[in-house]
Parts: structure tokens; C-alpha cells; sequence
């Protein structure tokens, strides 16, 4: 800022560009609201120190800038010390962060939950950032926006108070490389200036041609320089996303010089001359050819070239906006190269009208004394005035945390605790403490959860005052992070989740008996202090029948029943025999009992179980026949049985476990072997030798001939 007779409020505003570095003098004048540019001095990089808006030689920019000054402070009168300046919209880098969060159900989402989401968040966005780097570069998060928060896979407008089993944030964060502004200041000390003010070329172009009455249109502000197009999106009121394009005029330039082999100044002199009302342009090659072409068949050689930067940037702009813009203002040198706006409207999809080229002769509130200010290239230098004017830009301060100092840069004012750990890369998990582990027991059928402990939550101190992350910090500000504590797992015994047992009592043969329930974990029997795990099944088993009863007592045989398979299917048969009264009432041994209920037996003895007990009914088919005159009724039908795999008979005692074929005998007829089971065949040998002859209805047969009703058979020795 220049001092000296009604100077004191002066702007000294420098725009470092990849072509030139423009100086202004401007006076603020509040009560008519407006700048006046008192002064303006502009000069070239003599050599390629500037490179798509990034400054690759400190000294060589230094000693631009340090020409600049001396001009300027020689028209002005007073020596110039303080300066505002803007770094390239190519210095930004963008990246999108998520994260998500488990919640409990039955408690709201709180404020400060929802900040440390968003942080957890940032500090992704910053990891990616960090991995696509090639080196080990530092970055400044300078700002960020949430582009949605989602509860349950549902997007939402807002988190605080609502309830879910899962929450999530998706921000779009902007980071400037620390070397960036390093090397900035490092231009300024040089040249012997002091930083007064810093903001980025498209946030101070923004200032000057999109006032915020007009950020809640959704448009599109294009910085074309030599270097970059420079990308501010704006939407609802506020700047949402910026972005960057690296290529611009400079690439035009060297098309022109590889087409005409011109030298670099030459044919950006050419290419200027473009944007003007001349018929024929007149110029010298390298090799002193000179050249009279018409301005429309120059037009034709940089065509593809500036369709190519229009596709890019059109590309840019949608993946800032998911959509085409209403409107794109184009400011920057670059952006009064023929037909630059007439590509960009045919990419975009958006009406020709929509995409306009805006110089500061179309602005209000400005009054040039110098007659220097023409173009849109000069929109920039005079937003950089204006956001000095108004305190905007960059704030700086320098905190300390957990002992170490860092720098906190911002894009959007106001500086928080939040923003001193990102850098230091204090994440979500790290603030809000792990729950120790619950545990997931299962109570006869029902779910029972035992939480963990919930652990002791960070603590934050700025200058010994306890705050949350929202808290705001200032320069020398002293901030202390204790990082949380996980909570101690959880735990529980039987009893812890299953209580008192009470027992019932119940009288036996008029015997009193108390029956305290069972409790099994996962089918074992266990004390009721023994410590559970995650996802035990817990069965408490109380006596409810009298079969339940009597088996806990030993008042039934033991063991009190035989379970077998017949054909595949189980059958249980009790070893005892006998009556039950339950109250004096004649019970089965599955009639329910309560507390107090008198249970007695009457004539118990054991039983046991024979083949032939289990069979079903089947009804034996019938006929008669003569042998050897005599006249018989025979039957046949009935079972085969085998016993675990084995020919069996009716009287084999059966046992527990025993698998039991049963299949009945089908056949049509009898054969003759049948009749040897009603006339036996010691009755027809009585003491003579020889072979047994058999004949039915006289003709000769053997054992397996079927035999039908009234067949006559005669059976005899030969």
C-alpha cells in the first residue's frame, strides 16, 4: 500500500501472469463505491520464467515485479511496500473425499458427529491427493463443500437430528501446494514487497464480474491466460467448485510459429492481432520471409487448435457442474482468440448467446485516470484491487499444535480447530473413541446385545480452554489434541443375562422336590457365573412336563425309554409300565404341571419290547388244498424283517438305537415249500430212504411251483 497524502487507502494490486505481469494502482473509493486506477504499468517476461501460471524461476519473475515497482512507484510518488497479489486457479488442486460412519439406532446425530465425518472425509480426500503425487508435496486444504451427505444409502440434506444405522458425507475439498505460495513469497521478498493481500485469479476475476447478487445463478467464469483456463462454478449464492484446464493461449501461439516458423513474440503479436479489425496481416519468419495473409486464413490454421482447448475445457466444466452451466463468462487474454466462444457454446450444448467474452469496459463502479485499462485481460488485475478492497483473499496464521507449528491457509475466511488437523492428519476414529466390543447373545430364541464401554472421547484444548472442532483459532493459537480411548470390550456371565432362576416345587410320590430351571450354552451345561462369549446360544430349560419331572428324580426306569427306527422313522417306547395321577387325576406323562402339583405312580414295572410287538397289522391270505388226501387250510403273506442289516425273527428282543426293516410279503400265490409249515415232511419219510417226489394235480413239480385253491398234492418217497 503506498503512503503519502491521501494515499493512505491506495491499492497496490499485481497480477503475475505466464505472458506479463500487470501493476495497478488503485484508489478505493467508498463513499461513491467504486475503484479508481490511478496508475498502470504492464511488461512481458523476457524469457519462459513463468509456465502455466506457475512461476518456475523466483529470480527472473523478481526482477519483473521489481520493474514494475520502480515504474510504478515513479509515476505514483511514494514508495510502494505492501501488495496484493493472486496465484494462478492451475495452484489449486480438487479432489472429492467420503466417509462413512456406523451409528446407533436409537440416539441423534449430533453437530460435532457430523463435523468429525466431514473431516474423516477431508483427510481421505487429502490421502488421494498425496498418492497421485509423485513427490512428497505438501498441500494446504484451503476449502471444501459437501456435495451430499447420506443416511442409510439415502441422500439427505442435513444429518443433525435424524437417526440411522449408517451415515455418510461426500465433500469436494481444495488444496493448494505449499510450494506454490512459497514460492510467491519468495518472488515478493525479493522484489522488497510485503504480502498485504492474496487470493486465487479466478476467485478475483469472480469479484469483478459476477457480483454476489449474481451467484445464485448456476455460471461458469473462465480465466483464459497463456498458461491455463482458470474455472469458477457458481451456484445458490456461492462459489461451489473451481478447476483448471492446462492449456491456453501459449499453445495457439506455438502453432503459428510451427506453421509460419515464426519466433514466439512474433506470432503472439500475430495471434493478438487477431482478436483486431485488420483485413490482412503482415510478418517476417525466422529466415526473413515475410508474409501478407489474410486474417481469415489464419483463423483456419489455429481452428483445430482452439477447438481442442474449447472441447477441454468443456469437458472441465461438466465434470465441475454435472451439467451444462446457464451461462459461461470468458475473461483473460486468451479469451479474444476467433471463435474460442463459438466452440465452447457447440461443446457445452448451450445457446451462443449464453458464452460471452466480458472486458472491463463492460463493468460499473470502475473509473480508469490512465486510459491503460482495455480487455478482458485486465479484468483479473482490477479483481484483485477489489478483493483487497473488500478483505477477502487467502488468511493466513501460524498455530501450533501438540507442540509443533504448522501454517493454516484459507479460502473462506474464518480459520477452526477443525482445519488445524488436517494436516496433521488426526482422522474421525482418532476424536470420537471406539466402543469396546459388544457382545451378541442369544436367550431362548431372543437377542440380547451387552454393549462395550463407549471409552473416553478426545479432548481439544485451545490455550487451556476445552472446545470441539468448530471452535475458531486464530494466529499463535496453542491447540492440544488428546486422541480418544477405545472402550474395554464387554462382558457378562450365564447369570448376567438370564437372572434369578426361581424354582418350582412339586411333590412325588409325596416327596417334595424343587426343580431349579438348567442352563445350557451352546448345548452345555454351565454354571451360572461362567463368563460368555460373543454369539452364545443360551437355553434356560425348566421342567414343564411330568415326563421332565420324573426324569430329573430317577423316578422312572433308567433308562426310562428306547428310541428305534422302523423303516426310516423313529419310535420312542417307554420301559415302564403303570399309572399317573397328577392332583388325583389319571395324567399322561406329557400333561403340563405347575408349582405345587402332586404327581404319584401306581404299579410301575419295567417292559421290554419283541419284534413282533412293533409289527403293524396285515391280514394273511387264506386257502385250502389236499396233501396226499388230507384236506389243509394254509396261509401265507406276512413280513420280511431284518434287524441293523440282518435276517431277524419275531421274538428278537429289541434295544436302544435298533434300525428295524419292515416289509410285507406280496406275493399272488403260495408255493408248494408253503405246506410243509401245516403238514411237516417227517410224516411222509417215517424211516424210508429215498427221494422225495411231489406232484400237483398229478403233475410232477419241486418246491417253488405256485400252488392255488383246491389244488390236490401228493408228496412221497421213490
Amino acid at each position: 500500500m503506498g503512503r503519502g497524502r491521501n494515499k493512505e487507502k491506495d491499492i497496490f494490486a499485481l497480477d503475475i501472469g505466464t505472458r506479463n505481469v500487470v501493476g495497478l494502482i488503485v484508489e478505493p473509493v467508498d463513499e461513491e463505491d467504486l475503484l479508481r486506477v490511478k496508475h498502470l504499468v504492464f511488461e512481458e517476461h523476457k524469457t519462459r520464467s513463468m509456465l502455466d501460471g506457475q512461476i518456475h524461476d523466483v529470480a527472473q519473475v523478481a526482477k519483473v515485479v521489481s520493474r514494475i515497482k520502480e515504474n510504478l512507484e515513479r509515476e505514483y510518488g511514494t514508495k510502494l511496500s505492501d501488495v496484493s497479489v493472486a496465484l494462478a486457479g492451475r495452484a489449486l488442486k480438487t479432489r472429492r473425499g467420503v466417509a462413512e460412519i456406523p451409528l446407533d439406532i436409537s440416539e441423534d446425530i449430533e453437530e460435532e458427529l457430523v463435523r468429525e465425518l466431514e473431516l474423516q472425509a477431508l483427510q481421505n480426500a487429502l490421502k488421494t491427493l498425496r498418492e497421485e503425487s509423485d513427490s512428497d508435496e505438501e498441500f494446504h486444504c484451503v476449502g471444501y463443500s459437501v456435495v451430499k451427505y447420506i443416511l442409510d444409502g439415502d441422500i439427505i440434506r442435513n444429518l443433525v437430528g435424524q437417526r440411522g444405522r449408517k451415515a455418510g458425507v461426500e465433500v469436494l475439498a481444495t488444496f493448494l501446494p505449499r510450494v506454490v505460495l512459497d514460492s510467491m513469497l519468495s518472488v515478493l521478498r525479493r522484489a522488497g514487497l510485503k504480502l498485504s493481500s492474496i487470493t486465487l485469479e479466478p476467485i478475483a476475476a469472480i469479484e469483478v464480474v459476477v457480483p454476489p447478487d449474481m451467484r445464485m445463478l448456476n455460471l461458469a467464469l473462465v480465466d483464459v491466460g497463456a498458461g491455463t483456463m482458470d474455472i469458477a462454478i457458481t451456484k445458490g449464492g456461492s462459489v461451489v467448485a473451481y478447476g483448471m484446464v492446462p492449456v491456453a493461449g501459449d499453445e495457439i501461439t506455438e502453432r503459428l510459429c510451427e506453421k509460419f516458423l515464426l519466433d514466439f513474440n512474433v506470432a503472439e503479436r500475430v495471434k493478438r492481432s487477431l482478436s483486431e479489425d485488420i483485413a490482412v496481416l503482415e510478418f517476417e519468419d525466422i529466415l526473413g520471409n515475410v508474409y501478407r495473409i489474410e486474417r481469415e486464413e489464419l483463423i483456419k490454421v489455429i481452428e483445430p487448435e482452439v477447438e481442442r482447448h474449447a472441447k477441454l475445457l468443456s469437458e472441465k466444466i461438466l465434470e465441475l457442474n454435472s451439467s451444462p452451466p446457464q451461462a459461461v463468462i470468458c475473461v483473460g487474454g486468451g479469451s479474444k482468440v476467433p471463435l474460442f466462444d463459438v466452440k465452447l457454446s457447440e461443446f457445452l450444448g448451450i445457446e451462443r448467446n449464453r458464452v460471452r467474452v466480458r472486458g472491463v469496459e463492460f463493468l460499473k463502479g470502475v473509473e480508469d485516470l490512465t486510459g491503460k485499462l482495455k480487455g478482458p485481460e485486465m479484468v483479473t488485475p482490477l479483481g484483485i484491487a477489489l478483493v483487497a478492497k473488500k478483505g477477502g483473499g487467502f488468511k493466513f496464521i501460524d498455530v501450533w499444535v501438540n507442540d509443533e507449528m504448522i501454517r493454516l491457509v484459507s479460502l473462506t475466511g474464518e480459520l477452526k480447530v477443525l482445519d488445524a488437523l488436517i494436516p496433521m492428519g488426526i482422522t474421525q476414529e482418532e476424536l470420537r473413541p471406539r466402543p469396546g466390543m459388544a457382545l451378541t447373545i442369544e436367550v431362548n430364541g431372543e437377542i440380547k446385545i451387552i454393549r462395550g464401554e463407549l471409552g473416553e472421547p478426545a479432548k481439544i484444548t485451545v490455550n487451556g480452554e476445552e472446545v470441539n472442532i468448530d471452535f475458531p483459532i486464530k494466529h499463535g493459537d496453542r491447540i492440544t489434541v488428546r486422541r480418544a480411548r477405545p472402550g474395554k470390550a464387554a462382558f457378562a456371565s450365564v447369570k448376567d443375562v438370564v437372572g434369578e432362576l426361581s424354582p418350582i416345587r412339586l411333590f412325588i410320590n409325596g416327596k417334595m422336590h424343587e426343580f431349579f430351571p438348567e442352563v445350557f450354552v451352546d448345548g452345555k451345561k454351565l454354571p451360572l457365573k461362567a463368563p460368555l462369549y460373543d454369539r452364545a446360544k443360551v437355553e434356560v430349560v425348566q421342567v414343564k412336563t411330568v415326563r421332565e419331572a420324573l426324569k430329573r428324580v430317577g423316578a422312572l426306569p433308567f433308562p426310562y425309554e428306547i428310541k428305534v427306527l422302523i423303516n426310516g422313522e423313529e419310535k420312542v417306547l417307554p420301559l415302564w409300565d403303570g399309572r399317573i395321577l397328577v392332583n388325583g387325576s389319571l395324567a399322561s406323562l406329557d400333561a403340563p404341571i405347575k408349582d405345587g402339583d402332586r404327581i404319584d405312580l401306581f404299579d410301575l414295572k419295567e417292559v421290554s419290547y419283541r419284534v413282533k410287538d412293533v409289527l403293524p397289522n396285515v391280514e394273511l391270505r387264506k386257502m385250502k388244498v389236499y396233501v396226499n388226501g388230507r384236506l389243509l387250510e394254509i396261509t401265507w403273506g406276512g413280513f420280511n424283517i431284518s434287524l441293523d442289516g440282518r435276517s431277524a425273527s419275531l421274538d428278537d428282543l429289541l434295544y436302544d438305537g435298533a434300525k428295524l426293516e419292515i416289509r410285507e410279503n406280496y406275493s399272488e400265490y403260495p408255493i408248494l415249500s408253503h405246506v410243509f409249515k401245516y403238514y411237516p415232511i417227517e410224516e411222509v419219510l417215517k424211516g424210508k430212504k429215498g427221494y422225495v417226489k411231489m406232484r400237483v394235480n398229478g403233475e410232477e413239480a419241486g418246491f417253488t411251483t405256485p400252488i392255488k385253491d383246491g389244488d390236490r398234492i401228493e408228496i412221497f418217497v421213490e
